[in-house]
């Protein structure tokens, strides 16, 4: 009896294929993941049209083992047959990679040895067939000319881009994947230093049998140090097994900038997958795809904090760019370089609003979104960068650069908050996570401007450090009688009062009162501002005679410039 001939076109594809490249396996460890690999079976069981699914994010969060987790499954039920007739996997590193897996495909099939052929060809297999498209992160690369021009069978892509969203066949296709729940991250950890056969919950309580090393553990995978970031904290799982390490030393290690880029470029030379690269190399992969602009974006983010990033940080800055007239001349020559890094948005068509190229700005943080460098933050529409990245960053600069960044860092945020206006609070709201950073001020205009934004929001123990410090540099670089000094002199006594440290502010607003009235003269509006100031200090001191006296004088001091 012989075969029809769809039975024959089957078993002769079966036989044709065995030479192909498989879909990897997922690394014995593979941790989690359950819910998101659950949501792919439903997805992928729906109806008998073309599905596609894109699971974007971070490198090194585990886009691929996902993926293979999930064919893995898909492949070999615990009943049934296999989900799909054939499983395709193409390496889309770069157009090389993806040409040669096409060009397999089309040797198989018996039909000419070109991408394009193999792609038609299998656009014409009425077969439940799926293509894998892996390491689809090159943003220059266009895929569509590898999509099978079809409406059957069944893509998923992995990617840093999330702009691939755009192949996925519906919203319930498209998965930014997060990082590992804290559970997972804990059994993952565990697995890798060591104790591979424990599952979770026996992880947990192991753990918790000797409680300090448990807290080390979750200190170490917690989003403040690895970010519960799979890549990052299977290889220090798997550093501390080699090593023989307790947790606390490699956290002390960890915390030592030139040993944590050490940590985390640490490759075991035995793979137990086909992922070459640890955490660092991972994202310099991305790295050296960036335009110099994208670069430079990159490292100033290193000296933000690594939340609540805005484009409009740098359009502020932009437009108050004009303060640099009002600093010294040693400040101004290193402002020169925010100036210049500032003057490369000017618009070719300026608003009435602002003159600042809004769109060449977001088209920077475009592309860094396309290797998923930098994420965006729905809820709070703004962006982020994984604290991992922002770790990474500061390595991919010379000391000399890093120096020279972290000033431009901090010329930027201090230009940023030029504007303390109350119509501008939520702005200013926004900049404080950036604050703490950029505390020691290397510009003054940058501490001046930086103190009077924290003032504003009320964070007013925080605003008089800050003064504090001013004050004592430009007593030290602008001499005590500058009027920068005294306008610093006047914001400190101001910030005092707030805080209720009365006696303090008495002393500091007569020396300033006594200051510009010889500097200024006794009608200067300044004198007569600090008049006042000095006054109500002295009220809430319980010293209403000679509060009374000053206003008195103030009075007369203003009758007789009315009359004059």
């Amino acid at each position: 009896m012989s075969c029809s001939p769809v039975h024959v076109q089957l078993i002769s594809t079966k036989v044709s294929y065995m030479s192909l490249k498989s879909c990897p396996l997922p690394h014995p460890m593979f941790t989690g993941r359950t819910d998101i690999i659950q949501q792919m079976h439903m997805f992928f069981s729906t109806g008998h049209k073309r599905l596609s699914y894109v699971i974007y994010g971070v490198g090194g969060s585990g886009k691929s083992q996902t993926a293979y987790k999930f064919i893995n499954e898909a492949q070999h039920p615990p009943e049934g047959q296999p989900r799909f007739s054939q499983v395709f996997f193409i390496d889309v590193t770069s157009k090389e990679t993806c040409d040669a897996d096409w060009k397999s495909i089309a040797l198989s099939a018996n039909v000419d040895a070109s991408a394009e052929d193999a792609v038609k060809w299998l656009s014409e297999q009425k077969n439940d067939w799926i293509v894998i498209f892996n390491n689809a992160d090159d943003p220059a690369l266009d895929l569509y000319p590898y999509i099978p021009k079809c409406h059957h069978g069944n893509l998923i892509f992995t990617t840093r881009n999330p702009s691939l969203n755009v192949h996925a066949s519906s919203t319930n296709g498209c998965l930014h994947l997060p990082m590992l729940l804290p559970e997972d991250a804990l059994s993952l950890f565990w697995k890798a230093s060591g104790n591979f056969d424990l599952d979770k919950e026996a992880a947990v309580q192991l753990l918790k049998v000797n409680l300090l090393n448990f807290v080390y553990v979750l200190q170490l995978i917690s989003t403040k140090e690895l970010g519960h970031h799979a890549l990052a904290i299977g290889q220090a799982g798997t550093f501390i097994r080699q090593q023989h390490l307790e947790v606390k030393t490699y956290l002390a290690l960890y915390h030592q900038k030139a040993d944590q880029a050490v940590l985390l470029t640490h490759k075991d030379q035995q793979s137990t997958d086909d992922y070459k690269y640890a955490v660092f190399p991972t994202f310099d992969l991305s790295f050296e795809q960036l335009t110099p602009l994208a670069i430079k974006f990159i490292q100033i983010f290193a000296f933000f904090h690594h939340s609540n990033i805005s484009p409009h940080i740098f359009q502020k800055a932009y437009d108050g760019r004009l303060e640099l007239t009002t600093v010294n001349n040693e400040e101004k020559q290193n402002l020169l370089a925010a100036q210049d890094f500032l003057d490369q948005f000017t618009s070719p068509s300026p608003s009435p609003s602002s003159s600042f190229h809004l769109l060449k700005c977001t088209a920077v943080f475009t592309q860094l979104c396309s290797y998923s460098l930098l994420l965006f933050d729905v809820a709070n529409n703004s962006y982020y960068l994984h604290p991992l990245v922002h770790e990474w960053a500061v390595t991919k600069m010379e000391d000399n650069v890093i120096t020279s960044t972290q000033i431009l860092a901090e010329h930027l945020l201090g230009l940023s908050a030029a504007d303390t206006s109350i119509a501008d609070v939520a702005y200013q709201r926004s900049l404080v996570p950036h604050l703490q950073p950029v505390l020691r001020g290397h510009t003054l205009m940058t501490t001046n401007n930086l103190a009077l934004t924290l003032r504003s929001l009320g964070k007013f123990a925080e605003a008089e450090q800050m003064q504090r410090e001013l004050l004592q540099k430009r007593q030290e670089i602008l001499g005590p009688d500058h009027p920068e000094t005294l306008i610093t002199m006047h914001n400190l006594g101001e910030t005092l009062h707030t805080l209720e440290k009365f006696a303090e502010a008495e002393q500091m607003q007569r020396e300033l009162l006594q200051k510009r009235q010889e500097i200024l003269g006794p009608d200067h509006p300044h004198t007569l501002i600090s008049m006042n100031h000095l006054a109500n200090t002295l009220d809430s001191l319980g010293k209403s005679d000679e509060a009374q006296e000053i206003r008195a004088q103030l009075d007369a001091l203003k009758n007789l410039m009315s009359t004059g």
